[in-house]
This record gives structure tokens, sequence and C-alpha cells, in this order.
């Protein structure tokens, strides 16, 4: 019996802070983990994926957490439930890949992170590091330039002011979040985006951090890609010390809203305005049910 879920603990409260992330459109795709064993050919999830994902490289391990990833944003809890992905590969470009039905437009996303180990210190020449990347065609898969020129975000750790959370293309970093706790469960969000037609290339990127008690949002930045549209996502590690870096992710979500992905705080009116049109719906299907 899985608990993989978002659970709204106070569901009425003050119109102006309740916390509803389903009053979103309909999320793209998801991947809680329900796996156990080798990543390698797990096809499991629901939504737009396209294919199975595939790890050639030192597979990483769907297991069983010691403490399930879990953590409490304002009256909502992000629960990863009973699995979630180890990944503890010192190098590799492509980790982990999986392939989903072309996405060319506004791209949110999210996922739950935890490290565990003692040696988040790589310094400036190796830095200890994990990224999620998107990209546009099966060919580049595990290509370390197009890995690292083509939009990602995660983890390193080479930076003198302690933000360890990035998100970047080959030259733009953003960089937020604090340094890297061990043993404690954040929430990584991001946007992809186009200040141009369909037909061009991402251009925008954007970074959340939530972690307890703090979240951080740093203003977006301009990214400069080729990629028009996001067909393959992979994850990335490099300089992960062997038994002594663990990395855990779960709850992999993909949609077109930030609300989609997170627990966002929505402001009174589109409260307001949600529960009005909910109404409305119920009075309908009422009248439309047989006497």
């Amino acid at each position: 019996m899985h608990r993989k879920a978002f659970r709204i603990l106070l569901p009425i409260v003050a119109i102006g802070t309740l916390i509803d992330y389903r009053v979103s459109a309909d999320t793209i795709a998801t991947d809680s983990f329900d796996y156990s064993g080798t990543m390698n050919g797990k096809n499991g999830g629901s939504g737009a994926w396209n294919g199975a994902w595939v790890s050639a490289i030192t597979p990483p391990q769907a297991a069983v957490p010691v403490t399930p990833l879990s953590l409490t944003v304002g009256s909502t809890v992000i629960s990863g439930g009973d699995s979630a992905v180890r990944i503890d590969s010192q190098n590799a470009v492509d980790l982990m890949v999986r392939p989903i039905q072309t996405q060319n437009s506004t791209l949110y996303f999210s996922f739950l992170l935890r490290y565990e180990g003692s040696s988040w210190a790589g310094g400036t020449s190796t830095p200890d590091f994990l990224a999620v990347w998107f990209d546009d065609s099966a060919t580049s898969v595990g290509n370390t330039s197009r890995s690292t020129a083509t939009p990602n975000l995660g983890l390193i750790d080479n930076d003198s002011t302690s933000n360890d959370f990035f998100a970047r293309d080959g030259t733009n970093f953003i960089r937020t979040g604090g340094a890297l706790v061990a043993n404690q469960t954040y929430l990584i969000a991001g946007a992809l985006g186009k200040t141009g037609a369909l037909t061009s290339a991402y251009n925008t990127l954007q970074l959340w951090v939530w972690k307890d008690g703090a979240s951080f949002s740093p203003a977006p930045i301009t990214i400069a890609t080729n990629v028009v549209n996001i067909t393959h996502i992979g994850v990335r590690t490099a300089n992960l010390d062997a038994g002594a870096d663990t990395i855990w992710i779960d709850e992999f979500k993909l949609g077109t809203q930030l609300s989609d992905v997170a627990p966002v705080p929505l402001p009174a009116p589109a409260l307001a305005v949600a529960a009005i049109l909910g109404g409305i719906g119920l009075a309908r299907r009422k009248r439309s049910l047989p006497l």
C-alpha cells in the first residue's frame, strides 16, 4: 500500500490563505517511483510518458528509504510514501533518462529531494553535482556538452555563497536556497518558457526551492538554448563519493502551471472564483440528474 499524496491538513481556513494545488490545469505526467530494483526499464507513473526509464550507466535503484521523503509547506504535506530513487553514482551524464511526448510550450516540473551523507564539499574544481535536464532528441542523450548546455537544475557545491541549488543553461545561472542540509527533504520546482512562438527555442528558466520553514524564488533568467521541443528528461551526476553521498528523488511531476506541480498559495480572488465555478458546476450537475 503506497501512501504518496498531497494531503490538505486544514481543508477550510481563511479564504485568502487556503492552499489548494488542485485548482489548476491537469498535470502532464507524474512518476511516484513505486518500483523496486534497478530503474532501467521501469515504466510506471501516469500521463504523457513515451517509454520507460533507461539507465545504462551504474543504474540507480528504486528502494525504500529509512525515513520516507516528506515536507510540510504551509498547510500541505507532500509525502513521498514508501519508495524513492536512490542515487549514489559518482559520474553519469545519462544516469536515468525517460522519453516524454513532445512538449513545446511552458513546462513546469517538480520533485522531492533529500541528501544523506557527510562529504557534500567538492570544492570549485570537483563539485558534487546532481541535475535534472531537458533535451530534444534521443541522439543527444549521453552527450556531455548537450547535457550542460540544455536547461537543467538541481544541486551543485562549488559556490562561495553556499547556495547549493541551481538552474542553468551552459552559461547562465540561478543560485539560491542556502547550503544543502543533510537528511532534510526539499521540494525543487522549475519552469521552462518561451518569449517567442511555439516554434522558437526555450529561453527562460525559473527555480523554486521549498524546505522546512522557508522558500526561495529568485527572478527567472534568460537562457540560450536550441531546444524547441522537449522529448527527453534525464538525471546527471558528478563527483558523488561512493559510499558517502546518497541522494533520494521522489514524486516527479510535470504540468502547465506551478499549481500543477507544487502546493502554491492561491490569492483570495482566484479561490473565490474557483468556489463560485465549483458551485455552478455542482448546480448544473444536479439539474441534469434524471428525476
